[in-house]
């Protein structure tokens, strides 16, 4: 991967996913889900950034094609260009125990259908903590609007802080 042309996002905004509807059943112990699984493993650890393109290319682990497969590549194309990029944890206005978290909802995914939400909670300018679920839709048969929090709103949850007026 050292020669690998680097990428700027983990998932390509162009690529559309389909299912494998050719009828074989596939193999989950394949080398595209031991990928997948490693890939799963460093997103929860340390590199928030690439969950949500593992998480849309893990729905297609039993019987991937060739084009999850590239987007497989995709990924590991932007992690080679990324490998200086880590957590760092700094100063906030003088308080470094400054807590703050990010949110967002989107309604629905093209491929599947499923209602996507996802949180960051970050202290010292560094993630803490994050989350990201995929769910099916149940509307029934309701007629009424859901209404989630403004994409990307802050929210803050400190100490006390002293204005400097």
């Amino acid at each position: 991967m050292d020669m690998a042309n680097p990428v700027g996002m983990p998932l390509d905004p162009n690529i559309v996913l389909e299912l494998n509807l050719d009828g074989n059943t596939g193999d989950c112990s394949n080398s595209y889900a031991r990928l997948i699984g490693e890939l799963q493993f460093i997103a929860n650890a340390t590199r928030p950034d690439i969950v949500y393109a593992i998480s849309r290319l893990s729905s297609y682990t039993a019987n991937p094609m060739l084009q999850h497969v590239s987007a497989l590549k995709w990924v590991l194309r932007y992690l080679s260009g990324t490998r200086s990029y880590g957590i760092t944890y700094s100063d906030v206005l003088g308080h470094p125990n400054y807590f703050f978290g990010y949110t967002d909802a989107a309604l629905t995914n093209a491929d599947d259908q499923k209602l996507t939400t996802s949180y960051v909670f970050m202290i010292a300018r560094g993630a803490v903590t994050w989350y990201s679920s995929r769910s099916h839709r149940n509307w029934g048969k309701r007629s009424g609007r859901i209404r989630f929090p403004e994409s990307h709103s802050p929210v803050f949850v400190s100490e006390s802080v002293e204005s400097a007026a």
